[in-house]
This record gives structure tokens, C-alpha cells and sequence, in this order.
């Protein structure tokens, strides 16, 4: 595997298993050559994705939270308060 020190430039061959440890570890200051060994990384949400979801989340009923918990096989007690189950099914990623 080659790896590239981002910061002088240097380009070196070492295994599989250690370059992949470097890039984890210290990704600011090694990247590979090839990009598909790239760690996959996840791209923040903005305010504006953030504000959304919850707004949608807000509007929906307590019946309708219950059925999508039912249909992503979630045990869930159905006393709980709206909110509750809000945090529940976000845990669970239904959101």
C-alpha cells in the first residue's frame, strides 16, 4: 500500500494492515494513493437539516411514531409519552 505524508510530500510502500492503521489514526497527516482506501467519513448536517428533522418529527401524531415503530421491529412501551418514543425511534435510526 503507498501512503502520502500530506505535509512533506513523501510517498512510501508499507503493508496493508499498518497503512490502513496510519490513515485511521492520524488522517490529517496521511492519505493513500489510492482513494478507494480512503475511510469513509460522514457528512455533518447542517442547522438546517438538523432544525427540519425535528420539526417533522414534532408534527407528526404519537399513533403514527408507534406504527413506525412496529414496522422497524422496535420494542417500545406504549404508555410512554410522545417524546419518549420521538428519542426511541431516533436511536433506532428510523429518522
Amino acid at each position: 500500500m503507498k501512503i502520502k505524508n500530506k505535509k512533506t510530500g513523501y510517498v512510501f510502500d508499507i503493508s496493508d494492515t499498518e497503512g490502513k492503521r496510519l490513515i485511521t489514526e492520524n488522517s490529517e497527516e496521511f492519505e493513500p494513493l489510492d482513494k478507494r482506501l480512503m475511510p469513509k467519513t460522514k457528512k455533518p448536517k447542517t442547522v438546517k437539516e438538523k432544525v427540519i428533522e425535528e420539526s417533522c418529527l414534532k408534527a407528526l401524531r404519537k399513533d403514527q411514531i408507534i406504527q413506525e415503530l412496529r414496522h422497524l421491529s422496535v420494542k417500545y412501551n406504549p404508555k410512554a409519552r410522545k417524546d419518549d418514543l420521538i428519542e426511541l425511534l431516533k436511536k433506532t435510526g428510523g429518522v
